[in-house]
């Protein structure tokens, strides 16, 4: 996990709570819990690095409902400010 993501710590990820509910969800593993629960972090730290302010969007079949939820979300909060 920690060559994935270096910064990561078991003890801060499971004190948040959608870290918490993701792991107790069926065959989660925690790569992919730690991912959707930063998603939302992660679009909007790239929203604000695009120069032109444009943010693509990609869905396929493969995402889950709780990957479009965060990605609605971060556009949302960067409406907000």
């Amino acid at each position: 996990m920690r060559r994935a993501v270096p910064e990561f710590s078991l003890q801060k990820e499971l004190a948040d709570p959608e870290m918490h509910r993701l792991m107790q969800l069926p065959g989660m593993r925690m790569l992919d819990a730690y991912r959707l629960a930063h998603y939302g972090d992660a679009m909007r730290q790239t929203a604000r690095t695009v120069e032109q302010g444009v943010v693509r969007f990609s869905f396929s079949h493969t995402n889950t409902r709780e990957e479009a939820l965060a990605a609605a979300c971060a556009v949302r909060s960067l409406t907000e400010e």
